[in-house]
C-alpha cells in the first residue's frame, strides 16, 4: 500500500495522473493475486502495474466487487505499446517454460513498460504475437544471429531486419535488408485453360506477366486482398457491346515487409494488366475514426467484397428521358475486419471499416448516322446538289457576291438523327444532352470527293431550335439570312470551329468539333441536330459526298460521373454498429480472417489473436445496406454464433488460418492457423448455418495433406464467373477449394 514496495508507476511516468495511479490498498498476504486479474502482486508491483486494480468498493468486508480505476495498468493495457498486453506480458512464463512458478515476480516474464525486453530489436509483440521468437532471448535459434537488429549492439544485423539501413547501391535511399521473411510481390493464376497441358481437366499454375510499365507494389505479407468483378458493357447506336466500366481487379490493402507495415492500396487491373497506386489511400486529410488513418499502416488483416445498388441517375424531370441509360449500377466496397498497425493498436469488429476502390470508366463512343430523309443545304443562294462519279455530292466554298450586299456565303447542312440505321423513330436509343452524358470528344467527318485547288478554309457549327433543342428539317431559303435560320424561331447555333480542306486531298477530312458540340449539349434535348458547313471563299470550292457526312461522339454516361457517386477511392464507416446477445465482439484482434456468406449478406468470423488472448468463438456479422442510394453502409451487426450445441466439437483455439464461404454446399471451411502453443496445423472444418454447428473433416479419398501453416489465403474457385442481376453479386459453380502460401513458422 501507498508504494511502500515495489516500483509504482509514476516512477516510469511521471506525467500519469497521481490519483488514480494511486495503490490504496494493501494486498493480501493469503492470496497472491489480492485483485483477481490473473497477474501475481509481487508480479504487479515490481513492474509498474497495480495490484489492486481493480479495487474493492468497501474498504471492510469480502471485495468481491472491484472496479477498474485505471485500465492502462489492467489486463488489456499496453503501457510500452509493443501489442503485448499487460496479462501476457505476463503470461509468456508459460509458453517458454510450462513448469514456471506461476507466483515469482520476475522469472520468465516481458516488462510491460518496456517493449523491447530482450534488446535484439524486435518488440516483444512481434516476437510473441507474429515471430514466435523468444521475447527474452535475443538469439532464439542459437544460431549467433540475433532476432533482430540488436539495440544494445550497434551495426548487428538481425534475421528480421528492424531498422532502416543505407541502400550501398543508392547512398540517398534507406532500406530495410537481410529479412528471414522474404516478401514477394509476384502474381500467380491457377487456370483451365485448353492446351497440351490440360490433362483430364487439371489446373496448373501460370505465372502472371505484368505490363513491362507498370509500376509494381514493393514485397509484402499480412495484407488483405478482395476481388472487384464489375464489369458493365451496354449496346451503342448500332446495337454492338459496348464496355463503360471495366472495375476487374485484384484490390491489395496495406501489409507489411518485416516489421514496416505499409498503409497504400494498389489495385491490379485485368484489362490494362497493370498495377496502379490508388494516391488518395495516402491523402492526410482522410479521416478513418481512428483505425485506418494512413499513417499508421495496416497488416493482418482481413477483406471481403461486399456488393450494392445505387440510383446514379440524375433527377432531369419529365422533360428529359436518356433513352437506354441505366439509372443504377452496382458497386463494391471492400470491407475490412480486425488488424495491426504502426502503433501496435488492434482493430476489431466494432471498428468496420469500408474501402471503395478505384473506378476504371471507359470512353463509349456513339457513332451518330445521317438520316438521309431528313438532309437539306442552306445557301446564301439557291444551289443544288450534283452527280460526280455517281456519288451525290454537297458543294463547301464558291461564295459569291451581289451588289449592294457585302461578301455572301455559300453553306451546306446536314440534319443527324440519333436514330441507328435502318431502325424507326420508336428504336431512339441515345440522347446526348448535358444532363445524360459527358462528351470526351465529338468530330465531324466530311468525304471530300472534288477536291479544291487551293486550300479552302471553311467553319462548321453545330445547330438546333432554342424553343425544343431538337433539330426541325424545315429551311429558310432567303439570300443574306445567317447560316441554318429555320421557320421555328429562335434557333440556337454553337460557336464555330475553323477547318481546311487542303488543296487536291480527296477523301476523308476529320474535323474536331468537341468545344461547339460541348456548347450544344447544353441546349440539347432531343434526337437531332444540325450541322452546318460554310465558307466564304469564291475562288475555290470543294464537293463532299452527301451521304458519307458523320458525327462521331465519344462520350461515358452521367450517371457514372454525377449525383454524388464517389467515382475515386473512399473509406467509410457504418452508420451503426451492433452487438447481439454478447459484448465480445467488440474486442480488438488480428489474424482472424473473414468469409462472406453471399446469399445471407453475412460474414462469418472464427478466432484471432489479441495483445492477451488467442480466441476460438464464432461471430456473425449481418451487413445492412437500407437506403442504397445514400451511399451509407447503414448497420453491420454482430452476434455470437456457433452455441445451439455446447456441447458439439468445434476448432481450437487458433489464429492466422483461413476460410471461405462454399455457396454449392452452403458451409463456411476453415483450414490450419497457428494454435494456442504456436504450433501450425492443417485441419479442415466446416461451419454449417444451418445447423449452427462445426464438423471437422476427417475423412478423404488418400492421404495427401497440405503441410501444417499459417498465413495462407483460400478462396473457392471454379469454372464460372461472378454473376449479377439483383442488389447483390454471386459466385456460383465454384467447387474447388485452393489453398495458397502461408507459413509453417520454422
Amino acid at each position: 500500500r501507498d508504494a511502500q514496495f515495489g516500483t509504482h508507476p509514476l516512477s516510469f511516468n511521471p506525467g500519469l495522473d497521481p490519483v488514480s495511479t494511486l495503490w490504496r490498498h494493501s494486498t493480501d498476504p493469503f492470496d497472491a493475486d489480492t485483485d483477481g486479474d490473473g497477474m501475481p502482486d509481487g508480479f504487479e508491483a515490481l513492474n509498474g502495474l497495480h495490484p489492486q486494480d481493480p479495487f474493492p468498493t468497501t474498504l471492510a468486508g469480502p471485495s468481491t466487487n472491484r472496479v477498474v480505476g485505471f485500465p492502462a495498468v489492467g489486463i488489456r493495457g499496453d503501457l510500452d505499446n509493443d501489442g503485448l498486453w499487460n496479462l501476457r506480458e505476463y503470461e509468456v512464463r508459460f509458453l517458454i517454460d510450462p513448469e514456471v512458478d506461476a507466483n515469482s515476480p520476475t522469472l520468465l516474464s516481458t516488462h510491460p513498460w518496456f517493449g523491447d525486453t530482450d534488446q535484439d530489436g524486435l518488440l516483444d509483440g512481434e516476437e510473441d504475437r507474429i515471430m514466435r521468437t523468444n521475447p527474452l532471448n535475443e538469439d532464439t535459434d542459437g544460431d549467433r544471429l540475433l532476432d533482430g537488429s540488436s539495440i544494445s549492439r550497434a551495426g548487428a544485423m538481425g534475421e528480421v531486419e528492424s531498422i532502416l539501413r543505407t541502400n550501398v547501391l543508392d547512398m540517398s535511399e534507406q532500406i530495410a535488408t537481410n529479412h528471414f521473411d522474404q516478401a514477394l510481390n509476384d502474381l500467380w493464376m491457377l487456370t483451365w485453360q485448353p492446351g497440351s497441358r490440360a490433362r483430364e481437366n487439371l489446373p496448373f499454375w501460370v505465372p502472371v506477366t505484368v505490363s513491362s510499365n507498370s509500376p509494381a507494389p514493393p514485397g509484402r505479407w499480412g495484407h488483405a486482398a478482395y476481388y472487384d468483378p464489375i464489369n458493365v458493357w451496354e449496346e451503342d447506336a448500332e446495337g454492338a457491346l459496348q464496355p463503360v466500366l471495366d472495375n476487374r481487379s485484384v484490390v491489395v490493402l496495406g501489409g507489411r515487409d518485416g516489421v514496416t507495415k505499409y498503409s497504400d492500396a494498389w489495385q491490379f487491373s485485368v484489362r490494362s494488366n497493370s498495377w496502379r497506386l490508388v494516391e488518395s489511400m495516402t491523402d492526410s486529410n482522410i479521416v478513418l475514426s481512428g483505425s485506418y488513418a494512413s499513417t499508421n499502416g495496416m497488416s493482418e488483416f482481413s477483406a471481403i467484397p461486399f456488393f450494392s445498388e445505387i440510383n446514379t441517375a440524375p433527377d432531369l424531370g419529365p422533360e428529359v428521358t436518356c433513352q437506354d441509360r441505366p439509372g443504377s449500377q452496382r458497386y463494391l466496397d471492400g470491407h475490412i475486419g480486425g488488424g495491426w498497425n504502426n502503433e501496435y493498436l488492434y482493430h476489431g469488429n466494432l471498428r468496420s471499416q469500408f474501402f471503395k476502390g478505384e473506378d476504371t470508366p471507359l470512353d463509349r463512343t456513339d457513332f451518330v448516322t445521317t438520316d438521309s430523309n431528313a438532309f437539306d443545304f442552306v445557301s446564301g443562294a439557291v444551289t443544288d446538289s450534283v452527280s460526280v462519279a455517281g456519288a451525290t455530292v454537297m458543294p463547301i466554298g464558291g461564295g459569291f457576291s451581289q451588289a449592294g450586299m457585302a461578301d455572301a456565303w455559300s453553306a451546306s447542312g446536314w440534319r443527324f438523327t440519333l436514330v441507328p440505321p435502318d431502325a424507326g423513330e420508336e428504336e431512339v436509343t441515345l440522347n446526348l444532352g448535358a444532363d445524360c452524358v459527358q462528351v470526351f470528344s465529338a468530330e465531324v467527318i466530311f468525304d471530300v470527293a472534288v477536291p479544291p485547288t487551293n486550300d479552302l478554309p471553311f467553319e462548321i457549327v453545330f445547330e438546333v431550335s432554342g424553343l425544343t433543342g431538337d433539330s426541325p428539317g424545315d429551311y429558310v431559303e432567303e439570300e443574306g439570312t445567317a447560316p441554318s435560320q429555320r421557320l421555328e424561331a429562335p434557333f440556337f447555333n454553337s460557336v464555330a470551329v475553323t477547318a481546311s480542306v487542303p488543296a487536291d486531298a480527296a477523301g476523308p477530312i476529320v474535323v474536331d468539333a468537341t468545344e461547339a458540340f460541348i456548347e450544344l449539349q447544353d441546349v440539347f434535348n432531343g434526337t437531332n441536330f444540325g450541322v452546318v458547313a460554310t465558307s466564304t471563299n469564291t475562288n475555290t470550292f470543294a464537293h463532299v459526298v452527301k451521304d458519307s457526312a458523320s458525327v462521331r461522339i465519344i462520350s461515358l454516361p452521367q450517371y457514372f460521373v454525377v449525383n454524388g457517386f464517389p467515382t475515386e477511392p473512399n473509406w467509410r464507416s457504418p452508420t451503426m454498429m451492433v452487438g447481439v446477445g454478447t459484448s465480445a465482439n467488440a474486442r480488438e484482434y488480428k489474424s482472424s480472417p473473414l468469409a462472406y456468406d453471399w446469399e445471407r449478406k453475412t460474414m462469418v468470423q472464427f478466432g484471432g489473436i489479441d495483445g492477451n488472448e488467442i480466441f476460438d468463438d464464432t461471430f456473425e456479422g449481418l451487413i445492412e445496406d437500407v437506403t442504397p442510394d445514400d451511399m451509407e453502409i447503414n448497420t453491420v451487426t454482430w452476434s455470437r454464433i456457433g452455441t445451439t450445441n455446447l456441447l458439439a466439437s468445434a476448432p481450437a483455439a487458433r489464429y492466422g488460418h483461413s476460410t471461405c464461404y462454399d455457396a454449392e454446399r452452403d458451409v463456411v471451411f476453415l483450414f490450419g492457423g497457428f494454435n494456442e502453443n504456436h504450433e501450425p496445423l492443417n485441419d479442415l472444418w466446416t461451419y454449417s448455418v444451418e445447423n449452427d454447428a462445426w464438423t471437422e473433416v476427417v475423412s478423404f479419398q488418400d492421404t495427401q495433406r497440405p503441410k501444417a501453416r499459417g498465413g495462407a489465403s483460400m478462396i473457392m474457385f471454379g469454372s464460372s464467373e461472378y454473376t449479377g442481376g439483383d442488389s447483390r453479386t454471386t459466385s456460383n459453380e465454384k467447387n474447388l477449394l485452393v489453398v495458397f502460401g502461408g507459413t509453417d513458422g520454422d
